[in-house]
């Protein structure tokens, strides 16, 4: 880690980018030899148009960007939950498929073993 510097204009894309512009170019380092950029998911960090992602990558097009893996499971895991809540709250309705009636209570049972 070079600095932590504080973004005293608005917290965008640019802005946050400007500021790891100077720290490299401050040092010296080229930024072709930045190989990774890894942030949170959020927009202003990874969006394509104006986020910091998206101006790296006028600097350093070879630069893989990663994404948090945590903060992704992190959202699976929660819309899952939230799924299988739906499930078992959900009045007992049933599904027809070739003629078979499935039962809200059915298809939440596998999804109740992936939480033991």
């Amino acid at each position: 880690m070079l600095s932590l510097r504080k973004c005293s204009l608005a917290s965008t894309g640019e802005n946050i980018f400007n500021i790891l512009d100077n720290e490299l170019v401050g040092h010296k380092i080229p930024w072709h030899n930045c190989l990774c950029f890894a942030a949170d998911n959020a927009s202003v960090m990874t969006w394509k148009v104006k986020g910091v992602a998206a101006f790296l990558t006028k600097k350093a097009p070879a630069v893989y960007l990663l994404g948090c893996a945590c903060h992704l499971i992190h959202l699976a895991a929660g819309k899952a939950e939230h799924s299988q809540e739906l499930l078992r709250t959900a009045k007992p309705a049933t599904y027809k498929h070739h003629h078979t009636q499935v039962s809200a209570s059915t298809v939440s049972a596998p999804l109740d073993s992936l939480s033991q």
